[in-house]
């Protein structure tokens, strides 16, 4: 994101463009890899089937692409880093619900 601060105007006009399809289809590929790069990292001890896997990974992009697009809605004016930053500490998705709950129900718990 220090990248995209430096190219804000750049950012904002294709983002309000004709091309913003073009631009959401690859903000969605990064973000996929981002949260799935992260999840690699840190929840390989974390046993769940690949489609729960896959369920967490794709509610985890969800997350990061709406904190993105607020951030495009509100033209880059907010230090996404800080956000994003005080989001993952206060987001642990190891502890989430979501995430016990899925190992429980595969577990037959």
């Amino acid at each position: 994101c220090e990248g995209c601060i430096s190219h804000k105007k750049a950012l904002i006009h294709i983002y309000k463009s004709v091309h913003r399809e073009i631009f959401m289809q690859q903000l969605d590929k990064i973000c996929m890899y981002i949260t799935t790069s992260y999840y690699e990292q840190r929840m390989h001890n974390i046993t769940l089937s690949p489609s729960n896997q896959q369920l967490i990974i794709r509610y985890a992009k969800c997350i990061i692409m709406g904190v993105l697009l607020d951030w495009f809605d509100h033209n880059l004016d907010y230090d996404i880093i800080s956000k994003v930053k005080t989001i993952c500490s206060a987001h642990d998705l190891k502890n989430h619900p979501l995430l016990h709950n899925l190992a429980s129900i595969e577990e037959g718990v």
